[in-house]
């Protein structure tokens, strides 16, 4: 269990580390907000909510308007138990930063508060991040 608390942490160094090297190397793009696109389950039951997956775009917009939606127009029922949603939030670069940190630096008992919901996480496995040329180019 020690081995997997080290890696989990290096991950979790490594991350911010790639995180805060994407916003100083101005090389790789000026960017001023980022699409934040999750998605979780709800127990309906509990009333708990259960991070699943979130990716972040980082994106370079001529007017950036941070606006939040719902991405169905109802919980998607997985089972009698729990449904899904996915959430999409445009936001500025300071909002992306907290919402980023809190991921990687949750307590050990896996729970992280973003606005006023409560998400328990579980162990994440990271992602390197991978550029995305502008319009498929």
């Amino acid at each position: 269990m020690e081995n997997l608390n080290k890696s989990v942490k290096a991950d979790k160094d490594y991350m911010i580390k790639e995180y805060n090297q994407l916003l100083q190397c101005k090389g790789l793009g000026f960017y001023n907000c980022c699409e934040m696109i999750s998605i979780f389950f709800f127990h309906k039951k509990n009333k708990e909510y259960y991070h699943l997956f979130s990716i972040f775009v980082l994106e370079d917009q001529i007017k950036p308007e941070t606006r939040e939606e719902y991405m169905t127009d109802k919980f998607i029922s997985i089972s009698s138990q729990m449904d899904m949603g996915i959430f999409r939030k445009v936001q500025t670069m300071e909002e992306t930063e907290k919402i980023f940190h809190a991921l990687c630096q949750r307590g050990e008992e896996g729970i992280i508060e973003l606005g006023d919901k409560k998400l328990k996480t579980g162990s994440f496995s990271f992602v390197p991040k991978v550029f995305v040329q502008p319009d498929g180019m």
